[in-house]
């Protein structure tokens, strides 16, 4: 298969769409707007395509038939839970107030290993799970698997649960330093034995938080029986750095890595953009039995560069609050996919809509960057363009993902939150993926829940087709302090997962329901709310007709919503800020160059819901950072958090740089059309 690059040309922002065909083709265009490839429906041949010497056509070759279709190819068999009575072994593993914080918000990272539960029950679920518990102890423990149960109703004692067949042990040995900025467990994977060793093992990965060191060595392996732990390490990966190899481990298949990276049967990365980290999931491909039994203490292990991005080659729909706990590399049949799981923010960097701080009036969460509404999400990356980086062919950052599989109608966790899907494990023999839901059983415990799904060859296309738009909205009760309304469902042609709610524009929630209640509403104000439906392969409709609606009076105890905010006309010198209350409101903004100490205020006290302020004044080519504020009529205020821009360059245009989602590289087969789109 030979390879043709296509260099971005200058295009105008219109709908465009183009058939191409090639042998393969990898494109980076850096323009403003919305683009994705989609795979279209494969050519018809003609009769004067016939080889001429008579014999039948080949059938045609698609990529999509060796791609796992999530939205087909996974089936979802059920849940089970994890044991809420624990025992902890050794100081590290017993920081509670009576004992062992156990799965206690835990469920990070997880791996399979099929020689546990030997005496268990033939029901098809053989083998064991080892899991990551609470952060602050950073312990390991392995459990049964029992027989999922679907709980249409989303209840958690229509599930079994699972036992314990191995306490919470520290497999560091005592390595982690905890907290926030000292180093935690990220995760672990079983691997038979390779090269000299003599057992097979469990390998694990530390990571820190905040600031890694480049340099930081956090790999390691110990036995899988914890009473003979004889933990090793701790090893880097090359010279990479460990904000982007050190949070999760998996497994890659013996066939692959004997191609392509030879010797190297282990996955490594890390989501973490500080230090030289990656701004998306990185993977690097690593085998430390090749240097050592165990490797010196501090080293460095062989590795090669499977995936990374940086500022200007970003995930496609990047989000600072993007969070990617775990991977696998799925295969069944002459199918495959390598898999991300974590937590998708529904604002990314490039919508201006993700901003950083406390959570605003529709957030959740804690101080840091926001991109509210949050859904639990899986991407899903060609294992045939990472052997094309790891052979130079590609650049780390030239491969994004060819599906994003939404499990929103799967979680039990609903409403906003945060880091919904942590570990996952893959049962090669059998298919049986499995995938833990963090924070969900138990009020202050918050223990994980494990879904279970079936890989399987479907032999579907991809599903290309958006639901159906969500009609008929209607307002079904309105109050000063809330709006409830509903809708007619949506239908799709494979899985509808929910619908997306947004008020004045803006993302505000999501739901797997025909109806909504927004209760962080004001009296006397005016609301417009669209929905948009989406569905398992995160298609969306186009947005419903908007409901318009006006609160009824009442006492305002609440600050104003504040939604809109957009900086407009930069020059060198001025910039316009605008934003849009939903009830009359005063007009505050403080504003100054990054990092100077040195703000200044304008005012004014009109009572209005469009706001505009014109900055002047303003020196070229610096970023500035502002907070805007207004105050109802009632004295109630929203300070809205920090946003930054950036004036133009003497002599330049004004304006944000221009952005464009990540379009990455896609296989084609000679003779297979592919679809091109372009959206401003």
């Amino acid at each position: 298969m030979s390879w043709k690059r296509i260099a971005g040309p200058v295009l105008t922002l219109n709908s465009l769409i183009i058939a191409l065909v090639a042998a393969s083709i990898a494109v980076h265009t850096p323009l403003p707007g919305l683009m994705a490839w989609d795979w279209a429906a494969p050519p018809r041949r003609s009769p004067s395509s016939a080889p001429s010497d008579g014999s039948p056509l080949a059938p045609m070759r698609r990529v999509s038939a060796e791609l796992i279709q999530p939205e087909s190819d996974l089936e979802y068999l059920g849940a089970f839970r994890l044991p809420a009575t624990v025992e902890g072994v050794g100081e590290q593993c017993n920081k509670g107030y009576s004992g062992s914080y156990g799965w206690s918000y835990g469920g990070s990272g997880a791996t399979y290993y099929p020689y546990g539960d030997l005496q268990g029950p033939d029901d098809g679920f053989p083998g064991s799970l080892f899991g990551v518990g609470h952060p602050y102890e950073g312990c390991v423990s392995e459990v049964t698997i029992p027989e999922p149960v679907i709980s249409p109703d989303k209840e958690l004692d229509d599930l079994p649960t699972a036992g314990t067949l191995q306490p919470f042990t520290d497999v560091t040995a005592g390595r982690q330093t905890g907290g926030l900025t000292g180093t935690v467990l990220g995760d672990i994977q079983y691997y038979p034995r390779q090269g000299a060793q003599t057992t097979d093992k469990l390998y694990w990965v530390m990571y820190e938080y905040y600031l890694p060191e480049p340099d930081a060595a956090w790999h390691g392996w110990c036995e899988l029986d914890f009473s003979n732990l004889q933990s090793q390490g701790t090893w880097r990966l090359d010279d990479f750095p460990a904000s982007a190899t050190s949070r999760y481990l998996f497994e890659i298949p013996q066939s692959w890595a004997d191609a392509y990276t030879p010797g190297k049967y282990l996955a490594a990365g890390r989501n973490r953009l500080v230090n030289d980290g990656s701004w998306g999931p990185a993977l690097y491909a690593f085998g430390p039995w090749n240097d050592g039994n165990p490797p010196p203490d501090g080293s460095a292990v062989e590795a090669v560069q499977l995936l990374k991005y940086d500022s200007d080659h970003t995930l496609r729909d990047y989000s600072h609050s993007d969070e990617w706990s775990d991977g696998a590399w799925l295969t069944v049949g002459n199918k495959s996919a390598v898999i991300f799981a974590g937590t998708k923010a529904l604002r990314t960097s490039a919508s201006g809509l993700e901003y950083y701080g406390e959570p605003d009036v529709d957030g959740c969460g804690y101080k840091g960057y926001h991109g509210e509404p949050y859904y639990g999400a899986i991407l899903f990356y060609d294992p045939m363009l990472l052997a094309e980086v790891a052979k130079g062919t590609i650049e780390p950052y030239g491969v994004q993902p060819y599906a994003v599989f939404n499990v929103e109608d799967y979680t039990f966790r609903q409403g906003c939150r945060r880091s919904i899907l942590g570990g996952i494990a893959y049962d090669r023999q059998r298919n049986l993926l499995y995938v833990m839901e963090r924070l969900v059983d138990g009020f202050y415990d918050r223990r994980p829940i494990v879904h279970v799904f079936r890989v399987m060859d479907s032999g579907q296309e991809p599903d290309l087709e958006p639901p159906t738009t969500p009609q008929n909205l209607r307002a079904d009760n309105v109050t000063s302090e809330q709006v409830e309304f509903s809708w007619d469902a949506s239908s799709d042609n494979v899985h509808l997962v929910g619908y997306i709610i947004y008020r004045d524009g803006e993302p505000i929630a999501t739901t797997v329901i025909t109806s909504y209640t927004d209760t962080r509403v004001n009296p006397s104000a005016v609301y417009s709310y669209t929905v948009v439906a989406w569905d398992a392969r995160s298609n969306r409709s186009a947005p419903s007709e908007p409901l318009v609606v006006t609160t009824r009076d009442g006492p305002d105890s609440r600050e104003p919503i504040i939604s809109n905010v957009r900086v407009r006309d930069i020059t060198e010198g001025s910039a316009v800020v605008t934003w849009h209350t939903d009830e009359l409101a005063t007009t505050c903004i403080t504003y100054g160059v990054q990092y100077s100490g040195s703000e200044t205020t304008i005012e004014d006290p009109t009572l209005t819901t469009m706001h505009r302020v014109t900055l002047t004044g303003l020196a070229a080519n610096t970023t500035y950072v502002f907070h805007i504020a207004s105050t109802d009529a009632a004295g109630n205020t929203h300070e809205y958090p920090a946003r930054a821009f950036t004036t133009s360059p003497p002599g330049g245009t004004g304006g944000f740089a221009p952005i464009l989602n990540g379009i990455g590289s896609r296989r084609v087969y000679e003779g297979e059309r592919l679809r091109f789109t372009v959206t401003a």
